[in-house]
């Protein structure tokens, strides 16, 4: 299985990397009262609030990885050799390397090794 990584690429947290270690891997927000800590936790380069806690989960693939929307209040997205593709609330859309993924307003280019 290859090794994949979510980099911040716009913004104030630029390059900031995250390894993609498990399936499915939570993206979101952290909250210390709900004891909610995601694997993507997106709390600090979100200054605009726009990541639910819970916003999407992550599934390895050999060709990519699966992004699914829980049901995000901002939606999840992928950018794919220009264009943009909006994922519907609680289904699925593949991520390829190269493509951008965007959470609420941060976006993450996806890489491989």
């Amino acid at each position: 299985m290859k090794t994949y990584s979510l980099i911040i690429s716009r913004g104030e947290f630029q390059g900031e990397s995250f390894i993609l270690s498990k399936s499915p891997s939570l993206v979101g927000r952290a909250d210390k009262a709900a004891r909610l800590h995601p694997e993507i936790d997106l709390t600090k380069a979100d200054s605009a609030a726009k990541v639910s806690r819970r916003h999407a989960n992550l599934y390895l693939l050999e060709t990519g990885v699966e992004v699914e929307d829980l049901g995000s209040l901002n939606g999840s997205s992928i950018l794919h050799n220009g264009s943009l593709f909006q994922i519907p609330s609680g289904e699925r859309a593949i991520a390829k390397p190269g493509d951008e993924i965007v959470f609420g307003e941060v976006v993450l280019k996806l890489s491989t090794d």
